[in-house]
């Protein structure tokens, strides 16, 4: 029996604490295993990596004084359900044992190629050599821009870019920006956690968590004190009470001075799923609302990157669901036709699934 082709993922740092990107980080590597691969996601540590994605949590908490969250439960859950693997040591080379195990290199999903994220020339693995014939492959890459102009420094890594053999990104932008930048042909695929099933993810979610009353739920990156007390303000108006999870939720409820426990992945994930309405500026607090069916508004997070919302609403034509602040109320929105929205999202999942296909066949 032939073994299973193996695929080496390069993803942003699984253990930032971010609870999208270990969710489709996890939901890439299951769509890959039942394709038949044998998907292991780079755990590396990279020196000066980390200065790049800290930001991503640093700038939006709005006091520089407050003791840093604890990601304990969130790193638990990578550690039990993401196959991992260190492809570099300290130095700037990959180790070649580590490598050679592998028959393709699989970048993306999220925001790899946006600079102040990420190196963008290891996310076009710009480190394995040209004579190097083993597979490279993006899935749902993303620059979280609209504009090529904004990514002219971009250009000169054109070289590593057209070593790919299949590109594939997340936003209908990117396509353009993959060809104005680099003269590369992309196709737009569906981020990963909207090619699982929602059973699955349900599966994940919290036992014995059913809701005592019906209840919105509220996920906010950046939260202030205006749009929460507009969001208080559209729970109230549809009858609902209030559940919220942010970033630096204090999970031990010790109060001021105690340790942050952030909330699991499971609890995330359970909010969003028993919830009867929710109110997010997270790409994937978005994408969730969707795959579980729920009434939402997503308020637009310009700061992480618009491009990704306005792609993803308007592909299911949910494009009045974008705000760019947290209305005073929720009187205003048609119910969603999830009947509409269900048939579109399997016909992206099919083509999703078949560029995947096609992208490793004959992998050996």
């Amino acid at each position: 029996m032939n073994p299973r082709p193996a695929v080496l993922i390069r993803t942003l740092d699984v253990y930032n604490g971010n609870y999208g990107g270990v969710l489709q980080a996890y939901a890439l590597q299951t769509v890959l295993r039942d394709l038949g691969f044998d998907p292991v996601t780079d755990s590396s540590k990279r020196p000066g990596f980390r200065d790049h994605v800290k930001g991503m949590f640093s700038r939006s908490r709005q006091n520089a004084r407050a003791p840093k969250p604890e990601s304990r439960l969130i790193h638990e859950f990578v550690d039990q359900r993401i196959t991992t693997v260190e492809l570099f040591g300290s130095s700037r080379s990959p180790r070649k044992s580590i490598l050679e195990r592998f028959d393709a290199v699989m970048v993306g999903s999220d925001q790899v190629w946006r600079q102040d994220y990420a190196d963008v020339g290891e996310y076009l693995l710009d480190f394995i050599p040209a004579r190097n014939r083993i597979r490279r492959v993006s899935y749902a890459a993303s620059f979280g821009s609209d504009h090529a102009q904004q990514l002219a420094g971009l250009q000169e890594l054109a070289k590593f870019a057209r070593r790919f053999d299949y590109l594939s990104v997340r936003e209908v932008s990117a396509v353009d920006i993959c060809q104005q930048l680099w003269g590369t042909t992309a196709v737009r695929v569906l981020d990963p956690t909207l090619l699982i099933h929602p059973s699955h993810l349900r599966e994940l979610t919290v036992e014995g968590s059913a809701p005592s009353a019906p209840f919105l739920f509220s996920y906010y990156l950046d939260p202030n004190g205006d749009d929460l007390g507009s969001v208080h303000r559209i729970a109230d108006g549809l009858g609902l009470a209030f559940r919220s999870i942010t970033p630096y939720t204090d999970r031990t409820g010790e109060g001021v001075g105690s340790p942050l426990l952030r909330p699991s992945v499971e609890e995330w994930l359970t909010g969003i799923a028993n919830a009867e309405f929710v109110v997010t500026d997270s790409f994937h607090g978005v994408a969730l609302s969707i795959l579980f069916n729920k009434e939402f508004v997503a308020v637009a997070n310009t700061s992480r990157g618009a491009a990704r919302f306005t792609s993803l609403l308007s592909l299911f034509g949910l494009s009045e669901r974008l705000v760019d602040s947290v209305p005073q109320s929720a009187a205003g929105l048609e119910p969603i036709d999830w009947e509409r929205v269900n048939i579109e999202l399997e016909s992206q999942r099919e083509d999703s699934r078949t560029f995947l296909n096609t992208a490793l066949q004959g992998l050996c």
